[in-house]
């Protein structure tokens, strides 16, 4: 069927006096002003005619956004035409704008830039309603998706238990939240009605539950909205959390444990007491800390010594059952529950005259099953099940219980298993259960306790939960940041200023209230309550006009550490009084400030230290007053000490420079000045420049920092004194200066020499002349993945032998370093090895493996987890499988664009996060990873170069970036020896240049040891001095120092240190580049149509922009931003270093990045919007013309799909929607299939069968191609993409960009990853398709060498398919940081600039392969090669 029918393309509403954009036969689209009211009638009756059609209008949130009388006068129009529909989804508020939740939901809308409009005016469903009767509608019904989730009218019981078999749910409270602020509204305007309007002020009442203001009623004794004072403070609460269970220790004070806070389960427990009341001082009886953190179980107390803990979750699919019971302060286990339980409901009952006991009901069990058991508890017995006799009761979780009486209570509220409240009221006795509905609801707004835990003691009651601050909690009166004496600790922000008013030293500073990790703090928008209470004076207009942030700052008595600031900026003393100590940049020698630090460890407010400030002798004091503002110019430094308990000030910072900041993200205003970091890489390039030098050459070039010295001299007229050679550090002594404004080039931060090691990681090992403990012995074992059986054969098809008969001994120490590297193609078992290294898969015989350092003595003195292989050996992988992702995968939920997204999601865990093991919403208890903050990770921090990266989230790293991240990741275990799996793929040279110093480090240090695999195309490094070269079958094939297995390789291959490519190598001696294309000749350039068109694009996060940040002229005239057309016929190849935006320019052109909707970029001559005259360009056609292979759609793409559904998704709207076939393409894939057997098919057999004999076979390399076969495919149908090689999954998605011949091909590193074999093989096909294949040809006394020849034209008629390669018609572009993995097409080539530096892309042109240009390679990188 044709849904969409024939699309006119006669351009008769092309023109832009039509608002007709699309016309078919059974659709037109329309492109209007929706506050165009009188086109809008024009287009209805002149071009549609809807006069007789039944007509539907909705609006899912949409006319919110628009200006409120606007949106009413379109509604109202509607509403003059007969048997219209119209429908709208929008939100409402039901408590109103002060409401937490409200409050959350309407700024969300501000900072996305479309406020909500409409819901300021009609905040309820009521005045919605209203609204549509007064614009003429018969009959109007509005309800929120909280009312329609309940009517099971709308939503069938079986739709609602299919929402827990999709993922496990267990967060009804935040649900009920979000749906009841949306509703769903239909009004109808029906031509047969002759009824007038609804009456709007007769309108039935909406009988919603949460919606609206409930009635008030009693039953009985018990009064439901009965509400007591609550004076509960927490005193020592180092969480908010929800979910949490109350303890009550006496009557006046409460624990809260467990529960769920920031980020993960707790464990420990919160104290709140009667702030009314004295605190008591004593040590609470809380749950031990062995007790698993865990959320929705209970505590019960049977007595005022007596509690008894069940139950309660982890995940929502992992239910638990252990018990505990205090007694007189102690808490020991005692008997589980019969089943594990969570959101079940618990009371104290009496059983017989003395024996008190635990009632439990309902919850869920593991699995999410509700159920509907009834336990009692006692200390004697232990658990019974009870069996009442009921009717009508029906399983529920997350009911009420209790007790009215030693023996009788009421059961009430709760939810089905369907996601359905409960309205009901049960009365029970110990012995008997009876059902007493009774009608009630609940008086007053619904309060934000979204998990909250209630608890009572006689008249007492306790409401637990809700939000806190973030303060500094010190350990006196002096702060250090250089020591940390201090705790970031939440707490409730009254309960910080009563402890400050009592003397406690504790420092809170203000965070922007929105984005606090992204945008700077700013007084107005933070605290708009208070806006009108405080102003500048008139005399600091300069200030206003240059603000750049205006934190608030509160504390007790404790004196700031002593710091400077990159921005000036004026302090403003609110209330109390303060001292102020400033001292100028000259005096910054004095103070020890570290390298990479701008704070001071001096406290110059303590007296023990008055020897030391005494030395800084242009020191001001000031002394601040209520109202008094005090101007700090910049790299001033300085500390405040309060002369009162309670300090309040406001600090604005303001740009007091017109040019020199730093780009991008700048919370606290104390980024370094651009120019500082370009001074800073030039050093490290000078620097680097020379490590290659022996020692006693570069030492000559000493004068070379004298020179740096007198420059800067010159420039600041100031003394350069350089420190140590140690820390390399350049520090600045100034003379006498009355300049305020003083910027020193390398005032703090030391020479940057890559790669980067802190004094306390580098530590070398001392070894003594005896022979050391080996870390790991292999003597003659044969491995396997599963226990071999007696039947060999059998188990050499299912279970193969891996590295058989291997021997290999690891040295923990050596008086000549071993630095061990593994190189083979990506199907050799390299990967395989590292985990048989670790302890991984069965050994044969089982002694042949021993570990004997593990077993030492040092170990314990280090850590006695070593001993564990696992641990002492630690993994990282690159490549997206074993370990490439966070915790070896990616977050549930995410999806491909959403590392470009401004907006910061819960799942957007910082480099910090990840540092920490903080990387999963409801992570196990053996997941929760505690990572201290000290030395160690602030070393690891540092070495890596990560200081910029650690509010980052990881999503959003460069290929660079990431690989440092997990390498740093893995040395916070500090492992004996770590594991790098092919750590140089997919890395810009620049960067490749960075990390392998830096692993040479580590390496040296054996601080840990490290052993690399690498492929065989990839350079070696200097300091590798031994091999293990992997052959086929996982075997190995040569083991040894670097050079003797080099030489055992072939001749010539010890200068180069790789392993060489012969079939490049013999291209090379034909004048041919391998896809056999001449190496030199001009390519004319093609003068195709457009297909990508920018201009003037700049993309940009806030204030970071991460391409097109430059200028450039073009045709005299001044551009700002990347100007850049791809024709068609064209080859581009784009380059630039890691995190250069690369990925960023490709997201635009297929439109996975959202940005490519608002920025001026064109399409196949088509906006993704449309414009007057021009038609927008839809997401399926941009797919249907657009083959795309990259490291994030191989990260993305499904991985249970089949090798043959994998190439067909090439015609499918997305990954998993069933692709459009028809015979051709059938057979296409098939071609495809034959063609790339050898790579793909993991049990192709090279020799040919009688059954499966071919009119030709083609040698590539070792295979054989049974090329015009009749041998069947069916093989790609049961090989799943996941159980493929890493390679040929790269392969597999490269054929599924080219099968379906789109206009244009996107290559983003689809080669990385591959052997050089195949690498090659792929580029042939690219360049000629089946048409040429390789062969080994051999002439007498000769080596043999490959060439590239035509594939015989009857081998292709068998088929009936000859694939060609790409055609004119098609343009290609090409992502690589290899120059290997640069097909020989390409001709036009783009170079990206580092995103902070400002320059400007660079652009170039070749007349030949790259292989076959002389430095072109060189050329493309320039000054970063």
């Amino acid at each position: 069927m044709n849904l969409v029918g024939r699309i006119q393309s006669d351009g008769k509403d092309a023109g832009s006096s039509s608002p007709i954009m699309m016309r078919s036969d059974q659709y037109v689209a329309v492109g209007c002003d929706l506050r165009d009211i009188a086109r809008l009638s024009k287009v209805f009756d002149g071009e549609l005619q809807i006069g007789s059609c039944l007509v539907l209008c909705t609006a899912e949130v949409s006319i919110t956004y628009m200006d409120v009388d606007a949106a009413d006068a379109l509604i109202k129009w509607a509403a003059q035409y007969d048997n219209m529909r119209f429908c709208v989804l929008e939100q409402i508020l039901p408590q109103g704008q002060d409401h937490p939740f409200a409050q959350k939901m309407m700024q969300h809308f501000v900072n996305l830039g479309t406020p909500l409009r409409c819901v300021q005016k009609y905040p309820l469903l009521e005045d919605q309603e209203r609204r549509f009767i007064r614009a003429g509608y018969h009959s109007v019904k509005a309800r929120t998706l909280w009312h329609i989730w309940q009517d099971q009218c709308v939503i069938a019981p079986d739709l609602r238990l299919h929402l827990n078999k999709v993922e496990p749910f267990d967060e009804w409270e935040e649900f009920a939240l979000f749906s009841s602020h949306y509703f769903i509204l239909e009004a109808r305007k029906s031509a047969t009605s002759q009824s007038s309007p609804a009456n709007p002020g007769s309108l039935p009442p909406t009988d919603l539950p949460l919606d609206g203001q409930p009635k008030v009623q009693e039953s009985g004794s018990i009064v439901v909205n009965d509400r007591l004072a609550l004076n509960f403070v927490a005193s020592d609460a180092k969480h908010h959390r929800k979910y949490g269970a109350t303890i009550p220790f006496s009557e006046r004070t409460f624990g809260l444990h467990g529960g769920f806070g920031d980020k993960s389960r707790l464990n420990t427990t919160a104290r709140y007491q009667d702030h009314s009341q004295e605190a008591e001082g004593a040590e609470l009886p809380s749950p031990p800390l062995d007790v698993e953190a865990r959320v929705c179980h209970t505590i019960t107390a049977l007595d005022h010594c007596r509690n008894l803990l069940a139950g309660g979750r982890t995940s929502p699919d992992n239910a638990l059952s252990g018990c505990w019971l205090r007694r007189s302060g102690q808490w020991k286990t005692v008997d589980e529950l019969p089943i594990p339980l969570y959101r079940h409901c618990a009371t104290t009952v009496a059983y017989g005259t003395v024996d008190s006991g635990v009632l439990v009901f309902g919850g869920r069990s593991t699995g999410g099953v509700v159920v509907n058991t009834w336990f009692l508890w006692r200390e004697m017995s232990g658990w019974e099940e009870l069996f009442p006799s009921l009717e009508g009761l029906q399983p529920r979780f997350g009911a009420v219980m209790a007790s009215t009486s030693p023996h009788c209570g009421i059961l009430f509220g709760g939810m089905t298993e369907e996601g359905i409240l409960c309205d009901e009221i049960w009365a029970w006795t110990i012995f008997v259960l009876k059902s007493t509905p009774i009608d009630t609801d609940f008086d007053g707004h619904r309060p934000l306790l979204v998990g909250h835990a209630v608890g009572a003691s006689g008249k007492t009651l306790l409401i637990a939960g809700g939000g806190a601050v973030t303060v500094h909690q010190a350990q006196d009166c002096h702060m250090n940041f250089q020591t940390k004496n201090f705790r970031y600790v939440k707490k409730r922000f009254g309960e910080f200023i009563q402890e400050a008013c009592d003397g406690s030293p504790q420092y809170l500073r203000s965070l922007n209230s929105d984005k606090p990790a992204e945008e700077p703090a700013r007084f107005y928008d933070d605290f708009p309550g208070l806006q009108d209470q405080f102003r500048l004076p008139q005399q600091l207009e300069t200030v206003v006009r240059n603000e750049h942030s205006s934190p608030l700052r509160m504390s007790g008595p404790v004196n700031m550490w002593l710091h400077y600031d990159v921005m000036a900026n004026v302090l403003c003393q609110i209330m109390g009084t303060k001292v102020v100590a400033l001292y100028p940049p000259m005096d910054a020698v004095h103070f020890k400030i570290p390298p990479a630090a701008s704070s001071s460890p001096i406290t110059v407010f303590d007296p023990d230290k008055r020897g030391v400030v005494n030395y800084a002798r242009h020191h001001i004091k000031a002394l601040l007053k209520q109202g008094d503002v005090l101007y700090i110019p910049p790299l001033w430094l300085h500390s405040a000490s309060p002369l009162d308990n309670l300090s309040v000030s406001i600090n604005v910072f303001f740009r007091n420079l017109k040019t020199g900041y730093t780009a991008g993200r700048d919370v606290y205003g104390n980024r370094d000045l651009q120019a500082y970091e370009n001074g800073r890489r030039s050093l490290e390039r000078i620097v680097k420049s020379m490590e290659s030098l022996p020692r006693d050459v570069g030492s000559t070039y000493l004068a070379l920092r004298e020179q740096l010295i007198s420059q800067g001299e010159r420039f600041a007229g100031c003394r350069l004194v350089a420190s140590n050679a140690a820390s390399a550090a350049i520090r600045l002594n100034f003379h006498h200066s009355r300049q305020d404004h003083l910027y020193p080039l390398a005032m703090r931060r030391h020479a940057s020499v890559l790669p980067r090691i802190s004094p306390q990681s580098s530590q070398t090992r001392c070894y003594s002349n005896q022979a050391s403990t080996p870390l790991l012995t292999i003597n003659n074992a044969t491995f396997y993945r599963q226990h071999p059986t007696a039947t060999e054969a059998e188990d050499a098809r299912t279970n193969p032998s891996l590295f058989p008969n291997l021997t290999f001994e690891l040295p923990s120490s050596s008086r000549e370093q071993q630095h061990w590297s593994v190189i083979g193609p990506s199907s050799s078992g390299k990967t395989t090895l590292f985990e048989i290294i670790r302890g991984q898969h069965l050994c044969f015989p089982p002694t042949s493996r021993s570990y004997p350092y593990l077993s030492s003595p040092e170990i314990d003195r280090k850590d006695h987890r070593l001993r564990n292989s696992f641990r002492a050996f630690q993994y990282v992988g690159f490549s997206g499988k074993h370990g490439g992702g966070l915790r070896g995968g990616n977050t549930a939920g995410s999806y491909l664009s959403a590392r470009y997204e401004s907006r910061r999601e819960a799942t957007d865990f910082t480099v910090l996060d990840y540092l920490k093991g903080n990387i999963e919403l409801n992570p196990s208890s053996e997941a929760q990873v505690n990572v201290k903050e000290g030395t160690d990770l602030k070393n690891v921090i540092y070495d890596l170069n990560l200081e910029d990266l650690v509010d980052m989230p990881m999503g959003s790293l460069s290929n660079g970036q990431t690989r440092r991240a997990k390498i740093a990741k893995a040395l916070l275990d500090k492992p004996e020896v770590l594991l790098l799996d092919e750590p140089f793929m997919g890395l810009d040279p620049p960067t490749m240049k960075m990390i392998s110093p830096l692993l040479h480090k580590l390496a040296e240090a054996q601080a840990p040891r490290i052993l690399l695999s690498l492929r065989p195309q990839e350079p070696i490094p200097e300091w590798i001095t031994h091999i293990i070269h992997l052959g086929p079958d996982l075997q190995v094939a040569h083991r040894g120092p670097k050079r003797e297995v080099l030489r055992a390789l072939g001749s010539g291959q010890i200068a180069s240190d790789r392993i060489k490519n012969p079939t490049s190598e013999s291209a090379r001696q034909f004048s041919l580049s391998r896809e056999g294309l001449p190496m030199r000749g001009e390519s004319p350039k093609l003068d195709g149509e457009p297909i990508v068109e920018m201009r003037d694009v700049r993309v940009k996060y806030g204030d970071n922009v991460v391409l097109g940040n430059w200028q450039e002229t073009i045709n005299g005239e001044q551009r700002q931003g990347l100007n850049w057309t791809v024709r068609r016929g064209e080859r581009w190849g784009i380059f630039g270093p890691n995190g250069s935006g690369k990925t960023t320019l490709i997201s635009l052109i297929c439109s996975d990045h959202p940005q490519s909707y608002s920025l001026p970029i064109r399409l196949f001559s088509r906006p993704r919007l449309p414009q007057p005259g021009t038609p927008g360009i839809s997401i399926f056609d941009l797919q249907s013309r657009i083959g795309h292979s990259s490291p994030e759609t191989h990260n993305f793409f499904p991985k249970q799909l089949s090798l043959r559904r994998c190439i067909e998704s090439a015609w499918s709207d997305t990954f998993l929607s069933p692709p459009s076939l028809t015979y051709e393409r059938d057979t296409l894939v098939d071609t495809y299939l034959k063609w790339f057997e050898p790579d793909l098919n993991p049990t192709y057999d090279p020799s040919p069968t009688p059954s499966s004999r071919t009119k030709h076979s083609i040698r590539h390399g070792d295979h054989i191609l049974h090329l015009g076969s009749t041998v069947s495919t069916d093989w790609a149908d049961n090989i799943r993409f996941t159980d493929l090689p890493f390679s040929a999954q790269r392969l597999a998605l490269f054929l599924r960009a080219l099968i379906k011949k789109p206009d244009l091909v996107v290559l983003d590193e689809a080669f990385s990853g591959m052997d050089a074999s195949l690498r090659d093989k792929c580029l042939l096909f690219l360049t000629w398709g089946t048409t040429k294949t390789y062969a080994k040809t051999s002439r007498k006394g000769k080596q043999a060498m490959t060439k590239v020849v035509d594939t015989p034209k009857d081998v292709l008629d068998v088929e009936g398919v000859s694939v060609e390669g790409l055609s004119n018609e098609q343009a290609l572009i090409v992502v690589s940081h290899v120059k290997e993995e640069v097909p020989g097409l390409v001709r036009d080539w783009m170079c990206l600039p580092d995103a902070g530096t400002g320059e400007k892309a660079r652009f170039g042109r070749f007349e030949g392969p790259l292989e076959g240009v002389k430095g072109g390679w060189e050329k493309i990188w320039g000054s970063a090669f």
